[in-house]
């Protein structure tokens, strides 16, 4: 289930399939919403379904941004870095801690689920494409002020962590 221009290797394209089904799985809980519900927040700090999806989108996009501007290709031979920031961040999304959400990763007061969709397979596509450039889970996929350079593997686990937070929340966060 490879959705990039490249094969990724076998530990990888697992990985990353799982991340693509949990990724439907979560479009699909949003979707079964009706309309109104899936536009209106359910507190002053939180996003609406369809601005969760959104958030989803730009917060991988950010991942997707640093990954374009620095390929694995120009991080090759360089050992993997992840910072105690980024130990930390994986360890309170892994615990559903409410985190703030960097200015970046804020989406728009009205999004449509079809735009938030659309957008979040477009990023995981290049996403995709940028983890079919490197042999090994271990290779260093992204250099990332404050979380270091990670390996294919650490940006797994930071998508991973992202999702279970969002979807242990869900919709207290949507």
């Amino acid at each position: 289930m490879n959705v990039g221009a490249k094969m990724m290797c076998p530990e990888i394209e697992s990985r990353f399939g799982q991340l693509e089904e949990r990724r439907k799985k979560l479009v699909e809980r949003v979707r079964a919403l009706p309309e109104a519900a899936r536009a209106k927040s359910p507190g002053a700090r939180s996003f609406s379904p369809n601005q969760l999806i959104m958030h989803m989108a730009l917060a991988e996009g950010v991942d997707l941004g640093h990954m374009t501007k620095c390929p694995p290709s120009m991080l090759a031979g360089r050992k993997p870095k992840p910072t105690f920031v980024f130990r930390q961040a994986v360890k309170r999304l892994s615990q559903a801690s409410r985190m703030p959400t960097m200015r970046s990763m804020l989406p728009p007061a009205q999004v449509s689920l079809e735009h938030a969709e659309q957008r979040w397979d477009e990023v995981r596509a290049g996403i995709a494409g940028m983890l079919g450039q490197v042999a090994s889970p271990d290779a260093a996929v992204i250099k990332y002020f404050p979380f270091g350079t990670l390996s294919a593997s650490d940006l797994l686990l930071l998508l991973e962590a992202h999702s279970h937070y969002h979807e242990t929340l869900f919709p207290a966060t949507a």
